[in-house]
């Protein structure tokens, strides 16, 4: 790259000012002593053409009349003149008349012919005139002068025209570089406002201006284009914003998309399983309905056969069998019914706590600690919980089949951890299924055990969905009860689990005012001598409730249906009646108790059943009966349900 490139444009201008003001000032001077040389040598040529003209007027009769003296005197007298180094007159014929050679200088003489006129020769110039008398020519005169002092004119011109160059170029330098300043300073305000832009960014910067000639106008139109850039760049950067607000929102848009989609998917997962359970629950409790028809002889009747065997006759053993064995089916049946969601619980203020310690100390768990004496159970109860509403037999159903659950997915051994704590929520918990806010008891049941797989843990609460083998871990309906009794409960369930870590389960029971309601006496397994009327359209469940009743020592009735049983009512006095809640006369319990309730406000009622809609249950006792008994019932449940209705005050049974 040529070094110039790299020169600024105010060294390039001065460069160009100082070379064309150089230049000038070089052929200036030049010119000058052209001028000069030419001046002096002009000046001398008409000093000699005067001296010449001079010498031939006042020669002009020496030549004439030939005097020789005469014309050397007067061209003696051109000693005075250093110059002149020569001089000679001729006649008209070309004869030598007169001479002067100047001291020191070697006589020169010229030779005819002679050429009027200058002639230059080396450093001398000759000037050749014809000297002339009234028109005749009478001779020639030869003038010879040195160039000497022509050129000592000139060696005394030139220092002092160097000078005035030398003067000349320092002004022009000075000048340059202020009138420089006037050129440069616009373009260099430019060019430091244009780097500070590019380095900065700002495009609110401007240049300065400092005329109204063309950079003035260049600057105007800089700073104009600078506006624009500003302008656009505003533009641009809202536009920015704007896009990048946009893509923001559409980022969000497609995140609650996602959401809304993920939910929806899990809502419709957590709704085909609500279906899902919801059918397995009326499947469950149909059969289970027709079962516990089914198995109430099986239940009831050992009793009654015991009573009448010796206390060491051989059959009691087997009857006892028979009578075991049956209240084992009877507790399936109750799970199916727990399942199907059509028990019926007395809901009660419990404390949770309580339900927890009363399991730990009984056989059932004792009995499971023995089968897993690897299993360490931790135990972490919550003082001065409030209370929660349930059934303490459901809620303990809860708590064994969890408990059982985790003992059993640690084979070889681990730590059960049982704890109850209060919990208010304020924000929905996303969960197995929405922890919706709220203040709630909270029980959570977890093991440090084989864990529940992703692909299984939306299935967990399913009947018979298990990993275990069916016939050595129960009847495969543990956590589907448990589902369905907190769902009864109105309480909520989130699971908790990772392959090889463990398990929790969470559960979340609406927490209630108040305290805990106490604990119902136990009552004996009496009889009595009131009359009963029994209502049951199943032949079978009347016949066994007669039985029972007579041998408890009460006056038993029975009848079908519930017209039989109200127009039986006109024609005796009951102390009691035993209504089942499900009829085959298109009257149910409820119907027909509603009839019993307007007609005999005084008569109290239990109701049994091995099958019936809960809120029509909960409505009959509501409207005044006492209690309700599940089938298939044992001599003492049917004992104890009676005398508990028969023994409560009058004022009670109307309310």
């Amino acid at each position: 790259m040529s070094p110039r490139r790299r020169f600024s444009l105010q060294q390039k201008l001065f460069l160009v000012i100082m070379s064309a003001l150089i230049t000038v000032l070089i052929l200036s001077t030049v010119s000058l002593l052209l001028y000069q040389i030419r001046t002096y040598k002009k000046l001398m040529m008409t000093e000699l053409e005067s001296l010449s003209t001079i010498l031939g007027d006042s020669n002009a009769a020496a030549l004439r009349f030939e005097v020789a003296h005469s014309a050397t005197a007067s061209l003696a007298s051109l000693r005075v003149r250093k110059q002149i180094s020569s001089a000679c007159m001729f006649t008209a014929d070309n004869q030598l008349l007169a001479e002067y050679f100047r001291d020191g200088a070697p006589p020169e003489m010229p030779e005819p012919p002679f050429e009027p006129g200058f002639h230059f020769a080396g450093d001398k110039v000759t000037l050749i005139s014809y000297v002339r008398h009234d028109a005749d020519f009478i001779g020639t005169l030869h003038i010879a002068a040195d160039l000497d002092w022509l050129h000592t004119q000139l060696r005394h011109s030139i220092p002092v025209t160097l000078g005035v160059f030398v003067v000349s170029c320092l002004i022009a330098l000075l000048l340059s570089r202020r009138y420089l300043r006037i050129i440069t300073a616009p373009l260099s305000g430019l060019q430091a406002t244009a780097r500070e832009v590019s380095e900065s960014g700002n495009f609110s910067l401007r240049a300065r201006k400092f005329s109204d000639d063309e950079m003035g106008r260049l600057t105007d139109s800089f700073n104009n284009m600078l506006e624009q850039i500003s302008r656009r760049d505003s533009d641009l950067l809202q536009a920015h914003d704007q896009l990048q607000a946009n893509v923001e929102e559409l980022k969000a848009e497609k995140l609650e998309l996602d959401r809304a989609r993920q939910s929806e998917h899990e809502l419709r997962e957590r709704l085909n399983r609500s279906e899902r359970m919801e059918s397995l629950g009326h499947l469950a409790g149909g059969v289970a309905h027709d079962l516990n028809n089914i198995l109430g002889p099986i239940v009831g009747y050992p009793d009654l056969i015991l009573e009448r065997l010796d206390a060491d006759h051989p059959a009691r053993d087997d009857m006892n069998q028979i009578k075991h064995s049956a209240l084992r089916a009877a507790a399936v049946i109750q799970d199916l019914l727990t399942l199907g969601r059509r028990g019926n619980y007395q809901l009660v203020k419990l404390d949770l706590n309580t339900v927890v310690l009363s399991y730990l100390d009984s056989p059932p768990f004792i009995q499971f600690t023995n089968l897993h004496p690897n299993v360490v159970v931790n135990l972490d109860l919550a003082s001065e919980l409030p209370p929660v509403n349930g059934s303490a037999h459901h809620l303990t159903e809860v708590v064994m089949n969890l408990s059982l659950n985790a003992m059993e997915a640690m084979p070889n051994g681990g730590t059960l951890t049982i704890q109850t704590s209060e919990e208010h929520v304020e924000e929905p918990i996303d969960g197995y299924e929405i922890i919706d806010p709220g203040h709630y008891v909270m029980l959570t049941i977890g093991d440090t055990g084989i864990g529940i797989g992703r692909s299984d843990l939306p299935h967990v609460f399913e009947p018979f969905y298990t990993k275990k083998k069916m016939g050595r871990s129960g009847s495969g309906l543990g956590l589907a009860v448990v589902y369905g009794v907190i769902k009864d409960l109105d309480g909520l369930i989130d699971v908790v689990s990772e392959p090889g870590i463990g398990t929790q389960f969470l559960i979340y029971l609406p927490a209630m005012q108040g305290a805990p309601a106490a604990p119902e006496p136990d009552v004996q397994n009496t009889g009595g001598t009131e009359r009963v009327l029994v209502v049951d359209d199943i032949e079978e469940q009347r016949t066994l409730a007669t039985r029972i009743l007579t041998s408890l020592g009460y006056q038993a009735t029975a009848v079908p249906d519930g017209n039989s049983a109200l127009a039986t009512l006109q024609q005796d006095d009951f102390d009691i009646v035993l209504l089942d809640m499900i009829l085959g006369d298109g009257k149910d319990g409820l119907d027909v108790y509603r009839e019993i309730h307007r007609l005999y406000p005084y008569l109290q009622c239990v109701l049994a059943s091995g099958f019936s809609e809960t809120s029509r249950v909960k409505e009959a006792l509501d409207l005044g009966a006492r209690l309700y008994v599940q089938k298939p019932y044992t001599r003492k449940t049917l004992a104890s349900a009676l005398r508990s209705a028969l023994d409560q005050p009058a004022s009670a049974r109307t309310a």
